[in-house]
């Protein structure tokens, strides 16, 4: 039977370095927002506050004038609950060291980053073109790191549909997890008229679903080219360990070479 894998427990170091960056970046982030908001309460300087939050969210009425909104809307913070915070930057990692094994890190860091402007571009092309928002274009103001979590979702569900995760001690496949995602942001819009609640958090969470199937497609493409370098790899496989490593931070852990995925297992159970 074919052994489970896990992450081997002497080599921490290489278990998705920029993954864990990327997550205390932004949680330092978040406690600087805190920070700031507690500052202005104090000061009773709410209007301050929304100011300066607005500084750096995106709204397409005025993006011309604030083209750096269209990448840090996604690292304000609105909200101050701590443990949806924590929730959704577990999420981050859960998904983003999911993308990060089975593509390889180059392939999480470039979707993490590219997934930030475009999901914000489509949103200015909806609000010129659809009624829906061309007729709230001046309304329009978002600030969420949500939407980045369901690219990395829906890019690995195209991917690798077949993919089973274990939640809730059961295994579902990830693609009926990206699907209920996307599902739940279109309920949400059709929902609108009857609650009115943020519509736009839900049309970016759709839109970056989108962005993440059509980055899956694109990967499934090149899957020709990355299968040449699994063969050259196969031809030479190396038994050090720390090569196994950078090896899979490049490709990713599918396209290891058979013994070199064995090599890892028999790593992780060494004391």
């Amino acid at each position: 039977m074919k052994p489970h894998f896990k992450f081997p427990s002497s080599h921490k170091a290489y278990n998705n370095q920029r993954i864990k960056q990327i997550i205390k970046v932004n949680f330092s982030i978040y406690l600087f927002w805190c920070v700031a908001q507690a500052t202005c309460v104090l000061l009773s300087k709410r209007e301050a506050f929304s100011a300066f939050q607005g500084f750096f969210s995106f709204q397409p009425s005025i993006v011309t004038q604030r083209p750096w909104t269209l990448f840090t809307y996604s690292f304000v913070y609105k909200y101050t609950d701590l443990f949806l915070v924590l929730h959704l930057l577990l999420f981050l990692y859960f998904f983003g060291s999911l993308v990060s094994n089975l593509l390889g890190e180059h392939h999480f860091i470039t979707l993490y980053i590219t997934s930030i402007p475009v999901i914000a571009f489509l949103l200015l092309l909806a609000s010129h073109f659809l009624p829906f928002f061309k007729e709230r274009i001046a309304t329009i103001n978002v600030s969420t790191p949500i939407s980045t979590i369901t690219t990395l979702i829906a890019a690995t569900a195209t991917y690798k549909p077949s993919k089973k995760l274990h939640l809730f001690f059961m295994p579902i496949r990830i693609k009926h997890i990206a699907l209920f995602s996307m599902l739940v942001s279109l309920v949400d819009i059709a929902a609108y008229y009857e609650h009115e609640h943020n519509i736009d958090q839900a049309f970016m969470s759709l839109i970056a679903g989108l962005y993440g199937m059509l980055y899956g497609v694109f990967i499934r493409r090149k899957k020709p080219a990355v299968s040449q370098e699994t063969y050259t790899s196969r031809v030479s496989v190396s038994t050090n360990i720390d090569e196994i490593w950078e090896k899979m931070s490049r490709i990713g852990y599918d396209a290891l070479a058979p013994e070199e995925k064995e090599r890892l297992f028999q790593q992780k159970d060494k004391p």
